[in-house]
């Protein structure tokens, strides 16, 4: 479904790009949720007008795919966006993700996560804790605080709790996406986001 969706977005996308069109309809009202975003990892201004937050799993290969296009928007937008991280490991498809998330959780307790993040993507998804401390260690984390950290399973309620959040809010895979609490699902092409994002500046930050 998300590759459909995807498709489809280049296609229209293609077609637009070959045509002169006006657009003179006001954007739709699409309805909007509250979207906790308090302890989650983010980048950007913590009161910047739009907050992207995403649901998403380390080892989803559209979680991957969508990381240029996240990489875009925020050389597209800079100050205007704040883009909020939150767990949803799909344990059914992906087991052992889980730990992961927690691994990265721990490196963000030492003001890593991110780097953490872009470390776990770029690696083959697998669910060892040797292959978690290693990549710690390569970050020059605290090894101690990290190992503590991670063999204690400090942050496996909250990955849970994470998990349970993005069900309550509808996600039903990964990455999903609420923009200004308007949820935007898969890895969809840079254009489905800006759409969006350019609304939730028009209309003003619903969330801080």
């Amino acid at each position: 479904n998300q590759k459909l969706a995807a498709k489809r977005e280049e296609f229209l996308k293609s077609l637009r790009s070959q045509a002169k069109i006006i657009v003179h309809l006001k954007p739709p009202n699409v309805p909007r949720v509250e979207v906790a975003v308090e302890g989650a990892p983010f980048k950007g201004p913590e009161k910047a007008p739009v907050t992207i937050v995403e649901f998403s799993d380390f080892h989803c290969p559209f979680c991957q795919q969508v990381l240029p296009t996240l990489a875009q928007i925020e050389s597209q937008y800079g100050d205007k966006i704040k883009l909020v991280f939150r767990d949803f490991p799909i344990e059914a498809i992906h087991p052992g993700a889980s730990k992961a998330h927690e691994a990265a959780r721990c490196a963000h307790e030492q003001g890593k996560f991110w780097a953490y993040h872009d470390k776990l993507f770029a690696s083959p998804p697998k669910s060892s804790p040797e292959i978690f401390k290693a990549l710690a260690k390569e970050l020059a984390l605290d090894m101690t605080r990290f190992e503590t950290c991670f063999d204690s399973g400090r942050y496996q309620a909250i990955v849970k709790k994470d998990v349970e959040e993005g069900n309550r809010l509808g996600v039903t895979g990964t990455p999903g996406f609420f923009i200004n609490g308007r949820s935007v699902s898969g890895a969809q092409p840079l254009e489905a986001f800006t759409r969006t994002i350019d609304v939730g500046l028009s209309r003003g930050s619903m969330q801080s």
